[in-house]
């Protein structure tokens, strides 16, 4: 399916919107849980399908699957895609707490198809968790060398030390990176981080 936009309530926050719009009797029969991240709101929603080929079914032949909603926000419109896991996703990961909620998957295999795609999905969501956490635990003063140097204004630089400072408009305080090299203030995103050095 493709985008979808329309103008919801201002105070309504995106998960309760895409809650209404998949309607209360559905909710009712196959709401687990939600979250949002990543410019989308993840359900984890509950079917009957004791022969799934992507999911370890319960003993009563429910599965709990990961639905992810990619949402867009515009000048009062409000748009969502609809997808689920096993379509494999890229960009709108979910938290580990999704995870968690959902069933285990099969085992993986060598085939390319639904049952992988979940798989690299969760895979993609649990690493892109682990190194937002790992930014987020950055100590002010901290040395970190990338595993591979990345382009700041065309110089190519692995060697930064962590500082917290006012950043933006509303001067909310961030994490950001002086360059070793060249004494620059610089932006990192956590998916570089996951396998640097940090001392």
């Amino acid at each position: 399916m493709g985008w979808l936009f329309y103008r919801k309530p201002e105070r309504q926050t995106p998960i309760e919107a895409i809650k209404e719009r998949c309607g209360a009797e559905w909710i009712a029969k196959h709401f687990v849980k939600a979250g949002s991240a990543n410019s989308a709101v993840h359900i984890v929603a509950q079917f009957h399908e004791p022969d799934s080929k992507v999911y370890v079914p319960d003993d009563d032949g429910m599965v709990r699957a990961i639905l992810v909603f990619a949402i867009r926000q515009s000048r009062g419109e409000f748009g969502y895609k609809d997808m689920s896991e096993s379509m494999g996703p890229g960009g709108w990961e979910c938290s580990p707490s999704i995870i968690k909620a959902a069933s285990k998957l099969r085992p993986k295999t060598d085939e390319d198809g639904p049952l992988t795609w979940a798989h690299n999905y969760r895979e993609r969501s649990l690493a892109k968790a682990a190194a937002k956490s790992k930014k987020q635990k950055l100590q002010e003063g901290s040395r970190v060398k990338l595993a591979s140097p990345l382009s700041f204004g065309g110089v190519m630089l692995d060697e930064f030390t962590v500082v917290r400072c006012p950043v933006g408009r509303k001067r909310r305080i961030r994490t950001v990176f002086r360059a070793v090299e060249t004494g620059s203030l610089c932006a990192i995103q956590a998916r570089h981080l996951a396998d640097a050095t940090i001392s």
